[in-house]
C-alpha cells in the first residue's frame, strides 16, 4: 500500500536486473528523484499519477534500456536536472508542461538516441540549461525558444546537432 507515500526518491536506484511492471498509488508523491537511476534493465510502461511531483531530477539517469512513452502531468515539477542523462535508449515524444521548471541542466546529456522536438515546452521559469543536450549525439533539432531568462547555457548543445533558431516558423 503506497497511498500515503510522499517520496519515491531512489526507490529502484541501482536495481540493475529489475524489469517488472509497476502498478501502485503515487497520488501523494512529490519526489521521484533518482527513482530509476541506474536501473539499467528497466523498460516497462509507467502510468503514474504525477500531479503533485515537484522533482524528477535524475529520475532515469543511466537507465540505459528505458524507452517508454511518458504521459506524466509535470505541471508542478520545478527540476528536471539530469532526468534522462545517459538514458541511451530513450527516444520518446514528451508532452510535458514545463512552465515551472527552473533547471534542465544535463537533462538529456549523453542520451544518445534522443531526437524529438521540444518546441511546445514553455521555458519561462528556466534559468539553467547548461549541458542540456551535451553529447546527445542523435539530437538534431532546431529549438524555437526565447532564452532571455536563462542565465546558464554552458555546453547546452556540445556534441549534438541541435541549435536555437532566431526566426521561428509561424504556429
Amino acid at each position: 500500500d503506497t497511498s500515503k507515500v510522499t517520496t519515491m526518491y531512489r526507490m529502484f536506484n541501482g536495481a540493475t536486473s529489475f524489469n517488472q511492471p509497476l502498478a501502485f498509488d503515487t497520488s501523494k508523491v512529490t519526489s521521484m528523484g533518482r527513482m530509476f537511476s541506474s536501473a539499467s534493465s528497466f523498460n516497462q510502461p509507467l502510468t503514474f499519477y504525477t500531479r503533485r511531483v515537484t522533482t524528477m531530477a535524475y529520475m532515469f539517469k543511466d537507465a540505459s534500456s528505458f524507452n517508454q512513452n511518458l504521459a506524466f502531468d509535470t505541471s508542478e515539477v520545478t527540476t528536471m536536472e539530469s532526468m534522462f542523462e545517459d538514458a541511451s535508449s530513450f527516444d520518446q515524444s514528451l508532452a510535458f508542461l514545463t512552465s515551472k521548471v527552473t533547471t534542465m541542466e544535463s537533462m538529456f546529456e549523453g542520451a544518445s538516441s534522443f531526437d524529438r522536438s521540444l518546441n511546445a515546452w514553455s521555458i519561462s521559469s528556466c534559468t539553467d540549461m547548461s549541458s542540456m543536450f551535451r553529447q546527445a549525439s542523435s539530437f538534431d533539432q532546431d529549438l524555437c525558444w526565447d532564452l532571455s531568462g536563462v542565465s546558464d547555457t554552458t555546453d547546452m548543445f556540445y556534441g549534438s546537432g541541435g541549435s536555437i533558431v532566431d526566426q521561428c516558423p509561424p504556429t
